[in-house]
């Protein structure tokens, strides 16, 4: 994002309380965020931010701009956040942006294809309460993160205490069945969310011995709606 394309865009949303800014493949780099965080620092009104990034060419060092935008963002009431198919690894600290929020109720995440692993899912969440958050829907596909991280992450979800729908995408992530004892122990421990839908397709797990297990503990759970794909 050049400097001229700054300054057009910082004129068109001056007034705005929603946004919605379509970044899709553009070669965007993480100057190009910096520039953008030079806007969003004074739009404190907006109630509403839809930020596509996808397929661009960031990395962990636009971070620090995207967590500079957010912590401005006081009123933030909805956050729809995609950085498909780019090379962020490192989100901890973005989701402290994002917990400091004190009317955040909707929240997006979509880091499919980033290469995050092991190590990023466990930190995703690390430490970290969204306290008035209602729903999450977090894209995570396509990231390596194994067993130890769909465990930890799935786990770290129980500190969303009001969270009351929830989607959460692990699939294609080299998990096996062990992978699935987060969700065994998040719907054990959950007594709030009553919309779920976790997908965990093109994995390693048994799908008919975990089936059998998950089905007898859904029964257990007064769920609204229940979608979870093994």
């Amino acid at each position: 994002m050049c400097q001229e394309s700054t300054k057009c865009l910082c004129l068109s949303i001056e007034k705005l309380q929603t946004l919605n800014l379509q970044l899709e493949g553009n070669l965007t780099k993480d100057q190009g965020i910096q520039n953008l965080s030079s806007i969003l620092l004074k739009k404190a009104n907006l109630s509403a931010l839809m930020l596509n990034l996808r397929q661009n060419q960031l990395t962990d060092k636009c971070i620090p701009y995207l967590s500079s935008i957010l912590n401005n963002l006081k009123k933030l009431q909805t956050l729809n956040l995609d950085l498909k198919s780019n090379r962020v690894c490192n989100i901890a600290n973005l989701c402290i942006s994002i917990q400091n929020f004190p009317n955040l109720f909707h929240l997006t995440l979509n880091l499919s294809s980033n290469n995050i692993q092991q190590v990023g899912a466990l930190s995703l969440f690390k430490n970290i309460t969204f306290n008035n958050l209602s729903t999450l829907n977090l894209i995570l596909k396509c990231n390596s993160i194994g067993d130890i991280g769909a465990n930890g992450l799935l786990s770290s979800l129980l500190r969303g205490s009001k969270l009351q729908n929830l989607q959460v995408d692990l699939s294609s992530n080299s998990i096996n069945t062990n992978g699935i004892t987060g969700l065994v122990h998040f719907l054990t421990n959950n007594q709030l969310v009553s919309h779920l839908s976790l997908n965990f397709e093109y994995n390693k797990i048994d799908r008919e011995k975990s089936q059998v297990f998950v089905n007898k503990l859904l029964k257990t759970k007064k769920l609204v709606t229940n979608q979870i794909f093994l």
